[in-house]
This record gives C-alpha cells, structure tokens and sequence, in this order.
C-alpha cells in the first residue's frame, strides 16, 4: 500500500446535487447581503423604508439554511449510507429554496419601491421645471410687451403686467405613497394641462391687450405683426404642446431646459409661425437633443457603477475595456438608442458574470470547507484527534491541520492549499536515523495503518461522487516519513477529548 500522497479534487458530489446546494447557498449569501443593504431614506419628503423587519423574520432561517453539510456516518459509505446522506441533501435543498423564495420576494418588494421612489423624485423634479417653465413665458411675454407695446402704450402694458402677476402655478404637487411609479405619468399630464391653461391665459391677457391698441389707435404702427383675433391651435397643434411641455419639464438640467424654454415660448408668442409645422420641427428637435442626452447619462451611470461596485478579480481586464468603450461614447457628440443599448445590454450580461465568478469562488470556498470537514470529521470516527490549542477549530480559516493516529504517539498532518489540493505527511516524534529496527519495523507497519484509513477516507469520497486525483504518491519507507517539527511539539498541548471535538463539529455544520 502507498504512503502519503497530494490529492486534487473534483466535485461532483452525489450526481452534483451536493455543488447544486453549494449554488443555491451562494446565490442565497449574496441575496443576504443585498437586502442587509437595501434602504431608501428620504428626509426631506419623509421617505423610509428598509428590508431590516423582513430579513429579521427569516434571517435565523437562512443561517440555518447557509450552514455548510458534514455527514457523519460510521464504518465506509455503503447504498443505505450513501441514500440516506443523498436524502438529507434534498432535504436541505427543499428547506434552501424556500429560503430563496422569501428573499426574492423581500428583494422584489424593495425593487418595486425604488421604482415608486425615483418615480417621485422625477415627477417632483418634473413639477419644478413646469413652474419654472410658466414664469419663464410670463418673463419672456413680459419682455414681449416691453419690445412692442410700451413706449406708446404703457398704461395699458403696465395693465397686462398687473394681470399676468395674478397667473400662477396653483395646482398643488401629489403627495408621495407606495406605487407612484403606476400614477407617475397620469400625474404628469395632468400638471402639464395645467400649465398650458395657465399660458392660455396669459395668450388671451396679451391678446386683449392687442385688441385695446388697435381700438386705441387704429393707425398706430406696432413693431409686432398683429392679428385682431388669434386662430384657435389646432387639436395637432395641442397634441404636439403638450408632448414638447413634457420632454422641456423632463429635462433635469436647467440651462439645457431653460433654453428649450424659450424657444418654445418664442414660437407660442409668433403669430406668424402657428403652423403644425415648426412645432413639429421643435419638438423633433428637442427629442433627438434629449434622447442623445438621456443616453450620456446613461453611460455615465454605468461608468460609475462599474467604478463603484467590487468587480471579480478575474473580469479586471473585461472592466477596463467596457469603461474605455464608455468614455469612447462619452466623446462622441451623440449616442444613438442602438449604441446605448449594446452598452447595456453589454453591462448587465458583465454584471451578471460578475456576480456567478463571486458565486463560484463562494462554491470552491464551501467545495472546501466540505472536503475539509468531511475528512477530519472521518479521521475522528476512525479514532483520530486533532491537536490544536483552540476550543474550536474554524474550517474556513484553518488549513493545516495534526491528527493524532489511535493507539500511536504518531502525527498526521494534513495540509490543504489554496488552489483545492491537500496532502498528508506522517510525522514522529523520534529521529528516524535513531530508530532501531525493531522500532522502524514497528513505525512502518504504523505508517501503513494511517496510510489505510486515509485511503479509506479518499475512497468514501469517492463514493460519494467527489472525483479524486492523487497526484504525487510516496512508498511506505523511512524516506517518507519525518520527524514532528520542535515548534509543533512545543506547541501542542493536551488534546481535546473527542467526544467534545464531535459535539463542536456537530453545532457548526450539522443540522
């Protein structure tokens, strides 16, 4: 029989159910973090909510379901062993995926209220830009009225000052609740149908205004070409109103808005360009202008997501190159809807990458622990124990590990690296050029005893769907033995007994 050995490792446990759980805890552990994280607070519009009451009620439900599997069993893995464990795995993946489905719900909750919230913060910012939009056309009017009408008639401009004075935004802005992203575009028409009535008004104060020039003065010259009565807009011309008032009020930069602004008023004011034609052109205008706009914004929302989440080591390179195809787009003076939405679609699939390598280096940590775990916890129903100082060990921080042989004065050291493979040296506290050879006899035929049970272990691996691999393999000899390190035998103190070490190895990672 061989001596010891380097070990790697496949999983593929029990037909890959046991790597499916693994998955499923992963995909689990990253929806914890997303909803210990999820929160909207608003002060100013007394806005608040979090998923902190909802992931308490289930939260000891996912640490239980996150809790990792170790089997204990005695004697090898036979078919009643081996169904019974395949058993308790479906079990643990029943009870996980209803875990799952109460935090996707929780999750789906929270999504559905961020939406209710950004839908109100745009809508409020929608309603500023109305208002602002509405003293803008009187402002603009005003300056209307000054050009054209003051120096001859200033009674009667300082009259229609007065009264455009007494027109105001009076509709009063909706209050915030849960599902405003359902109401937000209702709640936008109605503010824009207010605002042009509002305009209409100040039209018929300025058109009254005209119509006392004329009676005044019927051969008085005006700068402005004047009609005696205003031709009724058109439903067309009412139809593109109210589209150009909802993209100039959906526009959150205000130079860029005000500037919309005062085209628009310049051709509300005009007379002689009323025609369904140049309201056309403005809105064609200004919908290119903004849709190129909306789509920088929202490559500079991707850049800094992709600048501020915790990307995978492995996908470094990738982030570059999607940052740099960014700022590419960035440069260029305007970003049609099908480069925008190759960069998204792009950025969600990056992303979806992303967190699948965060899942699957979460696997190889649980692939891990469950080979560590399971090998130690075998060793100790063997008769083995395991010398360390501590209380209890930690699997996920330990790596190197002595295990005292039955019967023997013996060491096993079992190593496991960070690339997945382990591997075991057979240790003595004697120098074996000292040994006798009676005593090497003995410390060979103790050498074999150890190398048996590990074996015995590899193969209930094995058994259970773990594709194991011995890489390096060395003959049961004085050459592959050594002698226990000083610094280890110093620091080694009295072991624990098993059945403690049993009971610690139970409440960790059984159920």
């Amino acid at each position: 029989m061989s001596g010891p050995k380097v070990i790697v490792y496949k999983m593929n446990a029990f037909d890959g159910r046991l790597n499916e759980f693994m998955r499923k805890q992963a995909q689990l552990a990253q929806m914890c973090i997303e909803m210990q994280e999820a929160e909207i607070s608003d002060e100013t519009f007394n806005i608040h909510f979090n998923c902190k009451e909802s992931y308490d009620k289930i939260k000891t439900e996912i640490q239980k379901a996150l809790t990792s599997m170790v089997f204990d069993y005695k004697g090898t893995i036979d078919k009643k062993t081996y169904d019974s464990i395949d058993n308790q795995i479906k079990e643990r993946t029943q009870k996980l995926n209803e875990v799952i489905n109460k935090s996707e719900t929780i999750l789906s909750e929270y999504n559905s209220k961020q939406k209710d919230y950004k839908s109100f913060l745009d809508y409020n910012l929608f309603v500023q830009n109305a208002q602002n939009s509405l003293e803008k056309f009187k402002t603009d009017t005003n300056e209307n009225l000054n050009t054209n009408f003051a120096k001859q008639n200033a009674v009667l401009v300082e009259e229609a000052k007065k009264k455009y004075g007494t027109i105001v935004y009076e509709k009063a802005s909706k209050e915030f609740t849960w599902g405003f992203d359902k109401i937000v575009e209702k709640e936008k028409n109605m503010v824009v149908n207010h605002l042009i009535e509002k305009e209409n008004l100040i039209r018929d104060i300025r058109q009254e205004l005209m119509d006392k020039v004329i009676d005044t003065d019927t051969k008085q010259k005006i700068t402005a070409t004047i009609k005696k009565k205003v031709v009724k807009p058109s439903e067309e011309i009412n139809t593109i109103t109210l589209k150009i008032e909802i993209l100039i009020n959906n526009c959150n930069e205000k130079t860029i808005s005000n500037n919309y602004s005062k085209q628009f008023n310049k051709l509300k004011q005009s007379e002689s360009m009323n025609d369904l034609f140049f309201y056309q052109e403005l809105h064609d205008r200004i919908l290119e202008n903004e849709t190129s706009r909306r789509h920088k914004l929202i490559v500079n929302d991707i850049i800094a997501h992709l600048n501020s989440s915790s990307i995978d080591i492995s996908l470094n390179q990738d982030k570059k190159l999607m940052l740099q195809k960014a700022i590419n787009l960035l440069n260029n003076a305007k970003i049609s809807e099908k480069e925008a939405n190759c960069l998204k679609k792009e950025t969600e699939l990056f992303f979806i990458r992303n967190r699948k390598a965060a899942e699957d280096r979460e696997i190889k940590k649980k692939e891990q622990l469950f080979v560590k775990s399971q090998i130690i916890m075998n060793f100790e129903n063997l008769g083995y124990e395991v010398m360390d100082d501590l209380k209890v060990i930690d699997f996920e921080k330990e790596d190197d590990f002595y295990l005292k042989a039955p019967g023997q004065e013996n060491l096993l050291n079992i190593k496991f690296k960070e690339d997945g493979s382990f591997r075991y040296v057979f240790e003595i506290p004697e120098k074996k050029e000292e040994l006798s050879v009676d005593e090497q006899k003995l410390k060979l035929h103790e050498m074999q005893t150890t190398c048996d049970d590990f074996v015995a272990i590899l193969n209930d691996l094995k058994q259970m769907g773990v594709n194991v691999e011995v890489k390096s393999d060395k003959p049961i000899e004085l050459n592959s033995m050594i002698t226990i390190p000083e610094v280890i035998s110093t620091k080694l103190k009295t072991q624990k007994s098993q059945t403690q070490r049993k009971q610690q190895l139970k409440k960790l990672y059984l159920e």
